[in-house]
């Protein structure tokens, strides 16, 4: 059996093992990601087309993460030499009697 050694080891590569891979990676770290599935499996919780990123939310406390999120993005896609994130619209709605919607538009304000 062939021995790997590497003092930072990320189990997952998921959206955010890779995450923490990636940026390991970026700051000169030597890192090592294992993964128990195939490269583009579709066994994570980050799969399908209904994955979200957005400014709207009702928790004040997401919303305020929000901007350096997608500084992020800005900076993978940079670093990628691709587009990685498609910006497109969004609305927030609410059941009468709820104030989902109201907390959204004080987040985003």
């Amino acid at each position: 059996m062939e021995t790997i050694e590497a003092p930072n080891v990320v189990v997952g590569a998921g959206a955010m093992g890779a995450a923490a891979a990636y940026h390991l990676a970026r700051r000169g770290e030597p890192v090592l990601l294992v993964e128990q599935f195939a490269i583009g499996h579709d066994r994570g919780s980050s799969h399908g087309a209904a994955r979200i990123t957005r400014h709207s939310y009702a928790d004040p406390r997401y919303a305020r993460l929000m901007p350096a999120a997608f500084r992020a993005w800005r900076e993978l896609e940079a670093d990628a030499g691709e587009s990685l994130y498609m910006r497109t619209g969004g609305v927030s709605f609410s059941p009468p009697g709820s104030d989902y919607a109201a907390r959204v538009a004080a987040s985003l304000a």
